[in-house]
């Protein structure tokens, strides 16, 4: 049994060591970071690793973390100031198999704190008294929504928004959200929290051992940001399992991705069970922001139209819209998110000659433009193409209106560049489409959605930035308005 410990403390030591995982990688570009705490430690006292957060409600965060090992307890210890005089506890489970005594399990713990006050800052820590806790860290809650009595003007809020980011070239963007996380972290805030459209590791692009390195590696990348800000994902096409068929069993059916997150899919109604982060939605400030899953659960999907039975994603979605465009004159700003563009002009989605899309965007088009368009929502932000591009105002690819003051339709956006693994896409079809406004496919970068009211103009503004990441520039910036509404 000493010996076993011994060779476990050795394993774990070669998981923290990034020359060690780069030689096995065997690919130079790559120099993954662990999680920062990651530390040698034996079996039975090993420290919380990949710390990150999300949002419930105004009211409600979860907190989530993993553990080498299963713990006694998952328990947070917070409170408004460092004393830190409340707790809760939450669950604690694993996906990973354990052949033997000297397989290394990864344990995934949330917590859902509530009861919260609305727009303050929290101190927080995760862990266990017996295995070890965290360093001391802080979370805002969403401010208070707007109201009856004063619908207007709500709190500012700010958003990060990319998809398509991995480890191995990664690290321009990885630089540049870094210097957005003020130190120590509190108020004024520089964003509120960040959207993830997708294709989050890309662990199943290296081989079927490294998988869960991986994903940790990933998680060590941004680990100071997710633990202060929350991170909200989108599942895409590379979170649907390992890639290899050794590992497939325990990784099929996106498991690692729904193991390691916890969005609020159960309090927006949205999936649920072993589905528990596929399509949910919340609300931050004045904006509904609803997130949709691309890759399965409607007709034609690319990875099972029913992979997950009796869970009806566009019924939810249809009923989730309706309800959110009920109440504009409180929320006036319906963001959808999801991993897959529907416009696009790469080559595999647009066709110049029939002037229409085609593949999996096409399809895409077909399950859920009608929806959008009927629900007037503002924005669609996606990723999977690995570059940048925006639309006007359009509807069954004809564009409504050049003008983004009260725009008549959807402004689409794909903003799929923060740096995976297979390099940047730059094959556009020409001549580009009328509705395109700017495509770029050689720069890294993310995006930065802005909202504010106007009391002057009586406007709603939402302002997009595209932030070039190596140097810190801006690619490309616009802005939407809409007039105040009264309740109908």
């Amino acid at each position: 049994e000493p010996i076993l410990l011994i060779v476990a403390f050795v394993l774990v030591a070669f998981l923290a060591d990034s020359t060690f995982a780069q030689h096995r990688w065997g690919q130079p570009d790559v120099s993954p970071t662990p999680s920062p705490h990651i530390e040698h430690c034996y079996p039975q006292k090993c420290p919380p690793n990949n710390i990150h957060i999300a949002i419930i409600n105004c009211t409600s965060m979860a907190i989530s973390w993993q553990t080498l090992y299963q713990t006694a307890v998952s328990l947070v210890n917070y409170g408004v100031n460092t004393r830190l005089d409340l707790n809760a506890t939450g669950t604690s489970f694993s996906y990973q198999k354990s052949e033997s005594d000297l397989d290394l399990v990864w344990f995934n713990n949330d917590v859902v704190l509530t009861n919260l006050k609305p727009g303050r800052l929290y101190y927080y820590t995760v862990g266990s008294p017996n295995q070890g806790t965290s360093p001391m860290y802080t979370f805002n809650t969403p401010p208070l929504p707007p109201n009856e009595i004063q619908p207007y003007p709500a709190v500012n809020s700010t958003v990060l928004v990319y998809a398509d980011m991995g480890i191995a070239k990664s690290q321009e963007v990885v630089n540049r959200l870094a210097e957005l996380i003020p130190e120590p972290a509190q108020p004024p805030q520089i964003f509120d929290f960040v959207l993830h459209n997708g294709d989050i590791s890309y662990a199943n692009d290296y081989p079927d051992d490294m998988y869960e390195d991986i994903w940790n590696a990933w998680f060590g990348t941004v680990a100071e940001l997710m633990a202060v800000r929350p991170y909200m994902v989108a599942p895409g096409n590379h979170e649907v399992d390992c890639g290899h068929s050794s590992c497939m069993p325990q990784t099929a059916n996106f498991t690692a991705y729904n193991a390691r997150f916890r969005m609020p899919s159960n309090e927006s109604g949205g999936s649920q069970g072993i589905a528990r982060n596929m399509w949910y939605s919340f609300d931050y400030a004045n904006v509904h922001y609803v997130v949709i899953n691309t890759e399965t659960n409607f007709p034609n999907a690319p990875e099972g139209e029913d992979l997950f039975p009796d869970q009806d994603q566009l019924a939810w979605l249809q009923e989730d819209l309706a309800k959110a465009n009920s109440n504009r004159h409180l929320r006036p700003w319906l963001i959808v998110n999801g991993h897959r563009p529907i416009y696009s002009s790469d080559v595999a989605n647009w066709n110049s000659s029939t002037n229409g899309l085609m593949g999996e965007a096409a399809n895409l088009q077909i399950v859920m433009e009608q929806i959008f368009y009927d629900n007037m929502i503002d924005f669609y932000l996606s990723g999977h193409v690995h570059a940048y591009e925006r639309s006007y105002p359009l509807y069954n690819n004809t564009v409504l209106s050049e003008s983004y003051n009260n725009p008549p339709g959807p402004v689409y956006i794909t903003c799929g560049s923060a740096g995976d693994t297979e390099g940047l896409t730059n094959h556009w079809t020409e001549p580009e489409p009328s509705w395109s406004v700017i495509r770029n496919g050689v720069n890294y970068g993310y995006g930065v959605l802005e909202f504010f009211d106007d009391m002057a103009t009586l406007q709603h503004t939402a302002r997009w930035s595209f932030v070039f990441a190596e140097n810190n520039t801006i690619g490309d910036e616009f802005q939407v308005t809409k007039s105040f509404m009264s309740k109908h």
